[in-house]
This record gives structure tokens, sequence and C-alpha cells, in this order.
């Protein structure tokens, strides 16, 4: 740590270089300040006189209090003996302020001439010594994780919170960064920790940046996400403060992350060390555990907060020019010792992080599900996911790369939400069989109950091996069928044909690409039954004339030959508009069909050629002129309202 503030420092002193050289450019002139009042020396020779061998029993006294009291009471004692019936009353009030002051003065020489000319301090320790501690964990009964760390004067209560879902945590919205933390620690400094009553408001500056501090020195312990995700915040209560109060903060913190069951990788303590220093001969003394006087009086306050292995955050303040990187080093190895010290307290209060969570704690589970099964848990306008979580009475959080973040009340509310969403995303493989119920049936097909709780579709050219004209001859809502898995489509959902005869399957996965969906379509005519016929060999773009074997709503069903059907699509018969199937062929015509594409699934996908005679009429067609036409007399566009089905579905 010192080698790199150092070399980090050795850089700073070229941009210092730098910026001397651009001042001396600009010429700028100081702002000069007005010197201020010389010390009535005389003044400050009858206090010292008054009540400066009093300061020598201040270090009897046992607490912060006591301290406070008797500087008061000699601050008092001071002014009832200088400021007298005899100074002029315009006087007094200056007067006043003026002892006042320099009874403050006495106090901070005595205190620092006393560490450094006998290495004692004000409460009687030595430089190294550190206040009595003490730890306690589990204090509030309903907590996720607590802890009280007491050091001297200064107590911190620790609070953990354990949070499951991504409504927990903290949203940042800044104007240079945004995002979402996961871990928060708040510091609070109420009034009544000091022995003040005042109004309590929003966290001070030094509340908000002491929390940042004790915050960065737990992160660095923290489980990452993908073995602890839960969300953690920790509000650190300061019950009591006589300095550094932050550093109290970490050992709380850490301590209650501790008995909440947080797994941290190491135990975390922290600990102030301050300095004074005697400009004049050089003398400076190193101070372990720092008081709020020692703070206000010394020179040096650094924060230093780490494990056993080294430091994980430090804060350094000076009122000194700087201090050289052997004061550094001296103060981080000082530190180190305090640090350790602290850790076998509070290791002996609480070794490692409970094995367990708390019962109040939310019970937390994910499961890792493909992407492109996200919208299927989800269900259309969330109908699936709400559905889950009404009837388990789970939590459920879904991220964009595919992980489910669960979390409940009870491990059986989790439990019960998980394997909802295994079934719902898990893999039916080709030639699954099962038995179900009809849901609904619509005009293209038949919806089933599939095992995972969601809707299946049994397509209509799926429902029976003859041309079905209505799905509800066939089946209707209510009725129990068996199906079988035959593939998937593009949305990766399954495709279910339905078995007439028990013990029926499909055509091996390598035969169905023409056999089995040709033969689903065999007899679209007069006879519903003829013998399946062997695949021609038709290739996408040959011209073949065929003879038309059925028609609907959405085009006509051309026997390509024998026992293989292919669809021209009401908008692939003409190339002018085309109002009703029945207006351009009938059941038994022979037109002219070019093969425009080949499915997966073996389905033909046809165009009619129309006749010259045809063609020639369309052309003598003269062109209406828009004006002469109302509104409602224009005939639909091209695409309305028969091609509200693609090829896919009305197949």
């Amino acid at each position: 740590v010192v080698t790199s503030i150092g070399k980090a420092h050795e850089v700073i002193q070229q941009l210092v270089e730098l910026q001397e050289r651009f001042v001396a450019q600009v010429h700028a002139v100081k702002k000069e300040i007005p010197a201020a009042p010389q010390e009535d020396l005389s003044l400050r020779e009858r206090v010292a006189a008054l009540i400066g061998p009093e300061f020598s029993s201040i270090v009897s006294l046992g607490n912060k209090k006591e301290r406070a009291d008797f500087v008061k009471s000699l601050r008092d004692h001071a002014i009832e003996n200088i400021v007298t019936d005899a100074v002029p009353s315009e006087e007094a009030a200056a007067l006043q302020k003026r002892v006042a002051a320099i009874t403050d003065d006495l106090y901070r020489d005595y205190l620092r001439s006393q560490v450094l000319d006998r290495g004692v301090r004000i409460d009687g320790r030595r430089p190294d010594e550190i206040r009595k501690i003490t730890c306690e964990v589990g204090v509030l009964p309903r907590a996720h994780g607590s802890a009280i760390f007491t050091r001297g004067e200064t107590q911190s209560l620790g609070i953990a919170t354990l949070g499951a879902t991504r409504g927990d945590e903290q949203i940042i919205d800044q104007m240079m960064k945004e995002g979402r933390k996961r871990f928060m620690l708040h510091y609070n400094f109420p009034p009544y920790s000091v022995g003040e009553v005042r109004r309590i408001g929003s966290p001070s500056r030094r509340s908000i940046g002491h929390g940042y501090l004790a915050e960065g020195a737990i992160t660095a312990v923290l489980p990452p996400e993908e073995e602890f995700p839960y969300i953690i915040r920790i509000v650190s209560e300061i019950l009591e403060s006589n300095g550094s109060s932050s550093m109290a903060t970490v050992c709380s913190a850490s301590l209650s992350l501790m008995d909440a069951g947080v797994p941290i990788r190491k135990p975390v303590a922290g600990i102030a060390m301050g300095m004074i220093e005697d400009e004049a001969s050089g003398k400076r003394v190193i101070l372990t555990d720092i008081l709020g006087d020692e703070d206000h009086c010394g020179d040096m306050d650094f924060k230093v907060a780490g494990t056993r292995d080294g430091v994980t955050a430090f804060q350094l303040d000076v009122k000194v020019g700087g201090i050289n990187r052997e004061i550094m080093r001296e103060a981080l190895a000082r530190a180190r010792e305090a640090r350790l010290k602290i850790l076998d307290v509070m290791t002996q209060t609480l070794p490692a992080p409970r094995d367990h969570l708390s019962p109040y704690a939310p019970m937390l589970d994910t499961i890792q599900i493909p992407v492109e099964k996200i919208g299927l848990v989800i269900g259309p306008g969330g109908k699936m996911i709400r559905q889950i979580i009404e009837e388990t009475g789970a939590e459920i959080d879904i991220e964009d790369d595919g992980t489910v973040r669960l979390a409940g009340t009870d491990h059986e509310a989790v439990r019960a939400a998980k394997e909802r969403i295994k079934a719902l995303t898990a893999e039916l493989e080709v030639g699954t069989i099962f038995k179900t119920t009809v849901t609904r049936t619509v005009d293209f097909g038949a919806f089933v109950e599939m095992p995972n709780g969601s809707e299946g579709l049994v397509h209509v050219s799926n429902l029976a091996s003859g041309f079905v004209d209505n799905v509800r001859d066939i089946v209707k809502p209510g009725d129990e069928i068996t199906v079988e898995v035959i593939g998937e489509d593009k949305m990766g959902r399954p495709d279910l044909r339905r078995l007439e005869k028990e013990g029926e399957r499909s055509q091996p996965r390598g035969e169905e690409h023409r056999g089995r969906r040709d033969s689903s379509h065999r007899g679209r005519g007069k006879n519903n039954h003829r013998e399946e016929k062997p695949a021609a060999n038709i290739k996408v773009g040959d011209i073949i004339e065929g003879t038309v074997e059925n028609i609907t709503d959405y085009g006509a069903f051309v026997e390509l030959a024998p026992g293989i059907t292919g669809l021209v699509h009401i908008s692939a018969l003409s190339d002018a508009y085309v109002r009703r199937v029945e207006d351009v062929v009938k059941p038994g015509d022979k037109i002219t069909v070019e093969v425009l594409d080949i499915d997966e699934r073996g389905r033909y996908k046809l165009r009619r050629i129309a006749p010259e005679s045809e063609n020639h009429k369309e052309q003598q067609i003269p062109e209406r002129k828009p004006e002469h036409t109302h509104k409602s007399e224009r005939a639909p566009e091209r695409e309305k309202p028969h091609q509200s089905h693609s090829f896919e579905d009305r197949w």
C-alpha cells in the first residue's frame, strides 16, 4: 500500500509542477487576508495562571462527559474571575469569548504535551493501547442479522436485512452513472449519540461519507452474486460516539452479516489512527484508536479497515502540511496490530458466518431457462407468470439472460414455483406421447393442456388422417385425446398430432418430410380413405398440372400427384384481387401451378399460373379513377380480409 501511494505521489508532484508553471504565466495576485489580531499575552498568562494547574487532574476522569464538564467548569471559573463588574458592559461579551478560546487552547496544549513529553493520553492510555472492546450478536430477534460492537464510548448497532427480488435493489440514476446496487450500507448518527437534542433530518454529508467508507470496506469480502444472490442492506445506528464511529460501523456490519448467515470470505475490522507532531522539534507520536478530542486536537485522522490478510479500505485526513512514507508505513503497521486484536475479540464472539439464514429471511432460489423460453414463462400479457405468483405465493423476477429469481416467505412456495417453471420450460422430445384434455377449439385446430400447464396446438391438419372441414366434428372442449410430439415450430413451441388409435405412432423423423405431411391431406375430395401413395420427385420451381381437390375460404388444395397435395393460397390464385376462391377455381378443375416452397415439414406452397386468355382479359380492364369511386365501394386491399392468416397457420 505504501509503495503504491508513493508512486501515485510521484505523479502528483509532476501535476503540481504543471500547475505552478501555469500560475506563474497567469501572474495571479493573491488576495490579502487581514492578519488575525494579536492575542493579548497578558490575558493568556492570567488565564493560564488561574486554571493551568487544574488540567493535571483531567486524566483521572473516567469518561467523555466528565472531561467535557470539567473543561467547562474551568472555562466558567476563568470567565467569572476575569470578566468582572469592573469590565465595561460593551467589552464583556468579547472578553468572555477570548477567555473561552484561551481555555480551549490551553486544554489542547495540555493534551498534546502529555502525549509528546510523557507518552500519556488524556484518558490515561498508552499511545498504542486500544480501548476495551465488547461484541454481541443476535440482539434483535426479528432482524435477519444484528450485532452490537462497543469500543470504549463508541458503540454501533449493525442491522443486516436480506432482500430477494430486483425491487429490493437500489436504483442508481445519476447524471454520470446508472444501474443497480445489490449491497448497501447506511450510517445513521442521531443527536443522542453525543448527548444532544436536535431535529433529526436527512443524512448529512458526513453520514453519507462514513457509510460509503464502511461500504467499501465490506464490499471486498462479500460473496459473488452467483453464490449468494440475495440483496443485502446494512444499517449502522450509532448509539454512542467518542471517536471513530465509522470504524465501529465496519466491525458491527461484519458481525451482523455473519449473524445473518451471509458467507463473507473473512471478517473485517477497522481502527482509527492519529498523530501528534511538534513541527519545531520534529517529534511525533502515532496514536492508536483515537478519541474524539484526540481527533480534534491532533494532526491526523487515519481510518484503516481490513481483514487479517490485508487492507480493504482507508481514509486519511491531515491538518499539517502532509505526511511522509515513514509516517504512513508506521501508521499502517500499528493499524494492523490493532486490527488483529479487534478481530480476535470478534471471532471469539462469532468465529464464522452461521450455516443457515434467519427463519425470517426470505427464501431465495434461482433457475436458468433458455432465453427463447422467457415469453413462455411470462405468457400473453403476463398471464402465466401472474398465475404462478398467485397460486404459489412466490415472487418471480426474470432477467434478460434467462436467470429466474424466485423468492418467498417459505421454502414450499419457492419450490412449487420452481417446479412450475421447470415444467413450463421442459423440452418435450419428438415422439413423446401423452394423454391430454382439449381446452378450446378454433377454426385452425384444437388447443390442449400440456404437461407443464400451458396450452399446445393440434393443427387442423393433424387432427385426423383425412380432410377435416370442421374442427368441432372431431374434438370438443373437455374431450380427452392422445397426442404425440412430432416437432416444434419456429418459436420453439411443440408441434402436436392427435393419435386416432391406441399405440399409433408417426413415422421416424427422417421419413416424415413428405410421407407424413402428404398423407395428412390425402383424400381432400370425394374419397377420404384412399390408400397412401409414395411421394413423387417434386422440387421447388417445378411447373405441374394438377387437379383442385377442395377449396376453402383461404385457398385451394391441389393434387399434384397421387396422394400428394399442395395449397394455393388465395393471394396466389391470380395477379388480380380475388374476393372468393370459387370465383377462380372449383373442385375438379385442372390448373397449372408452380411449386414455390417445400417447408421443413414437407408441405407444398403453390402458385397458380393463369392462362394467357385470363391475363389478356385482366389487361383489358380499364383503370378506375379514384375520384369517381366512393370510399365504401372500393375493393379492399390485396391483403384483406382473406390473408389474415399466414400459409403456416392456414395449413
